[in-house]
């Protein structure tokens, strides 16, 4: 695919020319073809739907987002060639996979300085087999392949866990497959970035941390800090389930993930 727009002056009939290709590359690649895609404007960055006139008239006004090379929300993941990669073939596809695990095992393993028990676990199914005596995929292996597809395809917990319990059923006798998104989870959680729980106002005024910590209600608009319910007795519980949470990922941690890649420190840099 053609992508000298990238690099185009935003006036020139080159640039127009360009943004229709990019247009009709998306239609000719995504299975919802006549609905709204992603527009990859500066503004936008792929996070607004727009129709097709919509789409034309946001990257001619606002130009093309410069860091977006690769078109994976607009049917390049599904090609096996453009101009600036490509993949041989699937086998090549699945070397190259587990090449990452095992670099994402070794910087992933240095966070787990206090919690070896978790790194033993993660380990081990990264070399565990899916069942006895097929070696091609790893507990691990399957486990992220799958939860890769469940994300790029948007499926809920409910639809997953159903695709989960048939694949199992499928396979032979002992396997080693999750039969459930939680049980998937679990061995996935060791990998993710570790985040902390903070309560907030439910009409969002305040978070409940430094001098708020002890607080039950907002100072500024009195809402109760928790979920309000009734006894036995009647009488109102006042402390319970936090009406409202903050999941915050702390930005050290998630600095050292990107730059213990020696290519994705490059390209940060």
């Amino acid at each position: 695919m053609d992508k000298s727009l990238m690099n185009t002056s935003q006036i020139s009939k080159e640039y127009k020319d360009g943004v229709r290709k990019f247009i009709d590359f998306a239609k000719n690649n995504l299975p919802n073809s006549n609905e709204r895609f992603m527009c990859y404007c500066k503004k936008c960055c792929n996070q607004k739907r727009l129709c097709e006139d919509g789409i034309f008239d946001y990257l001619i006004c606002n130009g093309v987002n410069p860091y977006y090379t690769k078109w994976i929300w607009h049917g390049e993941s599904d090609l096996t060639t453009t101009s600036n990669m490509y993949v041989d073939s699937e086998a090549n596809e699945d070397d190259e996979s587990e090449d990452r695990l095992d670099k994402m095992l070794r910087h992933v393993g240095e966070e787990f300085t206090d919690r070896s028990n978790e790194l033993d676990e993660l380990l081990n199914d990264s070399k565990l087999p899916l069942w006895s005596g097929y070696s091609k995929y790893t507990r691990l292996y399957a486990i992220l392949k799958l939860f890769n597809l469940k994300a790029r395809n948007g499926w809920s917990a409910k639809s997953f866990t159903t695709l989960l319990e048939i694949l199992k059923d499928m396979l032979v006798d002992r396997n080693e497959l999750p039969k459930s998104t939680y049980d998937a989870k679990k061995i996935l959680c060791s990998i993710g970035m570790r985040y902390k729980m903070i309560h907030a106002c439910p009409n969002s005024c305040i978070l409940f941390r430094n001098d708020y910590k002890d607080l039950h209600a907002c100072p500024i608009c009195g809402t109760s800090r928790y979920k309000t319910r009734e006894n036995v007795a009647g009488k109102v519980n006042l402390k319970g389930p936090p009406a409202k949470v903050l999941w915050y990922l702390p930005i050290l941690p998630g600095f050292k993930r990107m730059f213990a890649n020696p290519s994705n420190a490059k390209n940060l840099t």
